[in-house]
This record gives structure tokens, sequence and C-alpha cells, in this order.
């Protein structure tokens, strides 16, 4: 039998005295990381972006389900009820079992609402919870991500808008 030995069955390349070694350069790595860098920003940056879009999306939607309370609460217990817009916020004044509730909802810091259109904030009228008709739009912005809310006719019917 012909026995070999385990380094003589391994194959080497001899560069004068010394044993070649595969491996990775310096400059390989910093390719590689590089690339990686590049692609966890863009990821990083996407997702704060998406939590901005859906933090603002949220705010909007609040402000139209409110709207929306106001308009039932009216009906309900036949009161007038009103909602009075500022920059950080809003106050809400529902009527309720004959006395009217304040509720005040603050916005998130560098969100902001405002009146795009219409000369006051919208009051809904008892017994039918009609608004005086005009043209109403509220804008909830943070920076440049906007989302807007109508309130539409006499019925005062409150609507989420992308535009």
């Amino acid at each position: 039998m012909n026995f070999v030995s385990a380094q003589q069955a391994a194959p080497r390349q001899l560069t004068g005295s010394r044993t070649r070694i595969k491996a990775f350069t310096l400059i390989e790595l910093l390719v590689v990381m590089a690339i990686i860098g590049i692609v966890g920003g863009i990821s990083v940056s996407t997702y704060v972006r998406e939590s901005r879009v859906s933090a603002v999306k949220q705010a909007a939607i609040q402000l139209q389900t409110d709207l929306e309370t106001l308009r039932s609460n009216t009906i309900r217990y036949n009161g007038d009820s009103s909602i009075v817009i500022s920059s950080t916020g809003y106050t809400l004044n529902i009527a309720i079992d004959g006395s009217t509730r304040t509720v005040t909802r603050t916005l998130l810091t560098g969100m902001t609402a405002t009146r795009v259109t219409g000369t006051s904030d919208v009051t809904y009228k008892a017994p039918l919870a009609t608004t005086d008709a005009q043209p109403l739009k509220y804008e909830v912005k943070l920076g440049d991500i906007s989302y807007y809310i109508k309130v539409i006719g006499v019925t005062g019917r409150a609507i989420f808008s992308a535009q």
C-alpha cells in the first residue's frame, strides 16, 4: 500500500519560500462596506420619509373623524358644535346632553393645520347639522407632505383627500 501524508496531499503554491493564501484585499473590503453603507442610508431615509407621511396622514384622518363626530353629535344632542383651527392643532366644541364639551387636539412638533379655503371654521347648527355651505378645505402639513380635508356643502360631510 502507498500512504500519502496530509502535507503531500494538499496542493500548495509556493512563491519563494512562502505559501500563498487566498483572501480579500483591503480595497475589496472597503468597496463592500461602502456599498452596504449606501444601501443602508437609502433604506433609513426611505423609512423616515414613510413614517412622516404616515404621521401626517393619521393626523388628517383624525381631523376628518373629529368633524364627523361634531356633525353626528349635533344631530344626536340637538346642539350646535364647532371646530377652531390653530397652527399647532384644533379645538372641538362638542354638543353633549345640552352642554358643550371642549376637546383640544395638539399636532406633532413641526406639523401644522390650516384653513386653505373658506372665511371661518365649521359650525354645525342643530337640529340637522347644517353648515353655511361655503367651500371649506383644511390642510394638515409636515414639511412637503400635505393631506386635505374638504367639508362639502350644506350637509358638512368631511372628505379626506390627498389633493
